[in-house]
């Protein structure tokens, strides 16, 4: 309840504790989270779900997520990598996946392009690159480039 003019008004079904107005809750209800004076079953986009009770904010450029620093998705145009960061295009060590997000290159691969984990750009050490596939010597009738 809160005081209304020397009356006191019941807070709405969603906040177990209000000030000023009948929906502007400071507690909430069992199984509700509070953000901003507003009581959710579900915190909205953009925030996640703390062990008080609260939504808290996501880290920049998180759509969802489930901690401060590991985003579910991520908003239009950023891609989500296997640690659960976001960025405007993968890091050299992953690939872009079919649902936009990013996914880890092949074992052999420093780094890769395109749509799947065996198109390298790079090859991890002592491998060598050729035509987009790292092999542990060159292929017959190629030789190593810059020795």
């Amino acid at each position: 309840m809160y005081s209304s003019n020397g009356q006191c008004v019941v807070c709405s079904t969603n906040c177990s504790q209000c000030t000023g107005t009948s929906t502007n809750c400071i507690n909430c209800p069992l199984a509700k989270y509070w953000l901003n004076g507003v009581c959710y079953t579900d915190c909205p986009n953009g925030y996640y779900e703390s062990v008080t009770m609260t939504c808290v904010p996501c880290m920049s450029l998180c759509l969802t997520c489930t901690s401060a620093t590991s985003c579910t998705s991520c908003v239009s145009g950023y891609s989500i990598d296997s640690t659960g960061k976001c960025y405007s295009s993968c890091p050299s060590s992953q690939y872009m996946l079919s649902d936009g997000n990013c996914g880890n290159c092949s074992v052999a691969c420093a780094s890769c392009y395109g749509s799947y984990p065996d198109q390298c750009t790079s090859c991890k050490s002592p491998l060598v690159l050729y035509r987009g596939v790292c092999y542990t010597v060159c292929p017959a009738s190629t030789y190593l480039n810059g020795v």
